[in-house]
């Protein structure tokens, strides 16, 4: 009922709804309009989840393990480990949607946002025992993935922001020695 008719609407009675009354009718039509409104959007996202077919999910998961492949990186020497481990720390600080919550020598961890379809990095370094050092980048994004592991709502758009960070991370950490 729009808000002219719960100015007009009568009780059972007959008698108009006094003032107070009518208000209460008309904040229920604003709040059932809000509902419906949010229903819609949810059942839009949702229709998106299923938009990825399961071929095109195999594509790009595998795309996505080899530029997860090409953003990890190898330093034998403390201090080419050190650079790239500095250099990294920039680059999560630039391309995170959420800030740096911490930072030790294995790792470099930021929080996860609030906002769903952003990327949030973090890294980390893990020595071997033939003296080599891997740095590994990761790249997440909430709605990226649903519940069951298949393609989220926001699953292609998370897969470009991801799969293009780790593709910039390796470009600009190539010149490392």
């Amino acid at each position: 009922m729009c808000i002219e008719g719960a100015a007009r609407a009568r009780g059972a009675h007959g008698a108009p709804y006094s003032g107070r009354r009518r208000a209460r009718i008309a904040h229920a039509s604003r709040r059932t309009a809000l509902i419906l409104a949010s229903a819609t959007v949810l059942a839009a996202i949702g229709a998106c989840a299923s938009s990825v077919p399961p071929a095109e999910f195999r594509r790009s998961e595998q795309r996505l393990e080899a530029a997860r492949l090409v953003a990890s990186l190898e330093c034998t020497t403390p201090r080419d480990c050190d650079d790239r481990w500095t250099r990294t720390r920039a680059f999560i600080d630039e391309r995170s949607a959420t800030p740096v919550s911490s930072v030790s020598a294995s790792a470099i961890e930021t929080g996860e946002p609030h906002q769903f379809g952003v990327v949030y990095l973090r890294a980390e370094r893990v020595a071997a025992a033939d003296g080599v050092t891997v740095i590994r980048l990761k790249g997440m994004c909430r709605g990226m993935y649903d519940t069951d592991g298949g393609p989220g709502p926001l699953y292609r758009g998370c897969a470009k922001q991801i799969y293009d960070a780790a593709l910039d991370y390796r470009r600009r950490m190539g010149g490392a020695q």
